[in-house]
């Protein structure tokens, strides 16, 4: 105890009791930093995101009812609008779409143009589907993955091109006065996938030198890709068909890729006056007679733009005769191909190559446009003087005078365009 309380306490002399003095605290003497008040989130922020989920609830909500119960009356609504700016009249017997996948199935439909410069078009199918993601719809290009229609039936008669407005007065023939009609320029599309089954349509066209009514069916057809600009160079070069014309079969074949196609046409047995409505040049000398035709084309992506196209015609159980219209050196060449032809009514095969610039399709919607009838109407001419044993100069005299006849010809259907 003594011990004890010599640890803890000190006495003095005068015997008073002392306490040692106390020890620092060195926790309560730290001093220790103001905390930092918490902040919260910005009233203007909470709104913000209030009003963007709320506004992406009720936009959910309106696409998930338009889907639901009205998506058959936008569809409808917006066809009756492109009929104000085409003429072209489409009506549905049933529509089944759905927003989400883009993916859109008319069943019954049936398409009619009427009293139209650019032709009539009298049109059914069983059905049509195509996959058009909807955010897409509006860009400039507007970008389908898939098109297929199935049962086509009909007539499609070709007419003038429309012309623009302001370009005709107003009192000129043909002119569409209707008010409702609205023209604007032509938004362009691709068709990632085109597929076509059981066609059966009659294409007319009188404008023609010869009017032309060409019954044509498709088994089945299928075309990566379709652009709008460049549709007919895409049917011709890069599909895959088969199906018939004036009732005789027809194949087309296509193999390669984006960057280049080899791609076979043939067709058999085909009417001589079915190519003189189309070609003319030397076939406007035969009479009666059929013709197989087989060509095989080739190109790649490259500065030349060149398509190569080797040509092989047989034509057999001939019958021709010079028409009394010819005067001159048309004249002369045309009786020795139909004396030459005569001889040989039973076969006469014909070989050649084109070389065409694949530039002259853009844009263009008929073969005669794209000046591929022309070069194939000079190409077998000269083929053919060339197997009469005519002299050289007298085969360049005839073929400047067809190029002036068939510069005529395209100058007199450019003006009807104007």
């Amino acid at each position: 105890m003594a011990l004890t309380g010599a640890l803890f306490n000190r006495t003095a002399a005068d015997g008073t009791r002392q306490q040692e003095p106390a020890q620092p605290d060195t926790l309560r003497e730290t001093p220790v930093a103001p905390a930092t008040p918490k902040r919260g989130t910005p009233r203007w922020v909470r709104w913000l995101v209030i009003a963007s989920l709320s506004l992406l609830g009720l936009t959910i909500a309106a696409a998930l009812v338009i889907n639901a119960w009205f998506v058959d009356d936008l569809l409808r609504w917006a066809l009756a609008r492109q009929e104000r700016h085409s003429g072209v009249h489409v009506e549905c017997e049933k529509i089944s779409a759905s927003l989400w996948s883009g993916r859109y199935e008319l069943s019954g439909v049936r398409v009619t143009r009427s009293n139209h410069p650019a032709g009539e078009i009298d049109l059914s199918a069983r059905s049509v589907t195509v996959t058009l993601p909807v955010w897409s719809a509006w860009k400039r290009t507007v970008p389908i993955r898939s098109l297929g229609v199935d049962g086509l039936r009909g007539r499609y008669h070709l007419g003038r091109p429309v012309e623009r407005k302001g370009s005709q007065p107003e009192d000129a023939p043909g002119r569409r006065s209707s008010p409702d009609l609205e023209r604007k320029p032509a938004r362009h599309f691709e068709i990632d996938t085109l597929e076509i089954t059981d066609l059966a349509v009659e294409v007319a066209d009188d404008p023609r030198r010869k009017p032309l009514a060409l019954p044509i069916t498709i088994a089945h057809m299928t075309s990566s890709p379709l652009r709008s600009d460049w549709a007919l160079f895409d049917i011709l070069f890069r599909s895959n068909a088969d199906g018939s014309l004036f009732g005789r079969p027809f194949k087309i074949s296509s193999s390669g890729d984006d960057a280049g196609r080899v791609t076979a046409w043939s067709a058999s047995d085909l009417p001589v006056e079915a190519l003189n409505a189309t070609i003319g040049g030397p076939f406007s000398l035969i009479t009666q007679g059929r013709c197989d035709v087989q060509v095989t084309d080739r190109w790649r992506l490259g500065a030349d733009h060149v398509i190569e196209m080797d040509w092989k015609i047989i034509l057999h159980d001939l019958h021709c005769e010079v028409p009394a219209e010819l005067t001159g050196i048309r004249r002369t060449m045309a009786i020795a191909v139909v004396a030459m032809l005569n001889a040989n009514p039973k076969q006469v095969p014909l070989g050649f190559t084109l070389h065409i610039d694949r530039n002259r399709f853009e844009g263009t919607t008929t073969l005669e446009a794209a000046g591929l009838w022309q070069a194939v109407d000079e190409a077998l001419m000269r083929k053919l003087a060339e197997m009469t044993g005519l002299a050289p100069e007298k085969i360049d005299q005839f073929q400047k005078d067809a190029a002036d006849a068939a510069k005529g010809l395209l100058d007199r259907w450019r003006k009807r365009k104007k």
